[in-house]
């Protein structure tokens, strides 16, 4: 009957030593994504993108510069809405290459692979499709007002 006791005071201390190395750790360090210039590819360090500057389909820009993702074979959002001297950027996130290319020759990135980015200011209001010229179901729309 001595036992029990040796034996159960040896599973706490199991226990508590257990519980100590399962802590877990959260990550909260944030990168900071300089402003590139007109027309430029940039590789990007992450994968991660500040969404903040992240418009949903259909709203209105209050910041000048705009993030369009590219991943699964899509432009997110698909629309934007701007105002004159706005700077999108696209950020390529699938595993594939895309462009974005204007549907008018205003603008046409290079083939972008997994981690480039690349910019255009908007200066003239007007609607401007765009698309992905390996994939041109890919479409989009930047509308400047």
């Amino acid at each position: 009957m001595m036992k029990s006791p040796w034996v159960l005071c040896a599973l706490v201390i199991l226990l508590i030593i257990c519980v100590g190395c399962s802590s877990t750790v959260v990550d909260t360090t944030e990168e900071v994504v300089d402003e590139p210039e007109e027309g430029v590819v940039e590789d990007m360090d992450t994968e991660e993108v500040d969404d903040t500057a992240e418009l949903e389909a259909g709203s209105t820009a209050e910041t000048s510069t705009i993030i369009i993702k590219i991943h699964d074979f899509t432009f997110d959002p698909a629309e934007v809405v701007v105002t004159p001297g706005t700077t999108v950027t696209w950020v390529q996130e699938d595993e594939v290459k895309h462009t974005a290319t204007s549907d008018t020759g205003l603008f046409d990135s290079p083939l972008l692979e997994k981690g480039e980015k690349f910019s255009y200011t908007f200066n003239e209001e007007g609607e401007f499709g765009y698309y992905c010229k390996p994939h041109p179901n890919m479409i989009g729309s930047v509308i400047v007002e």
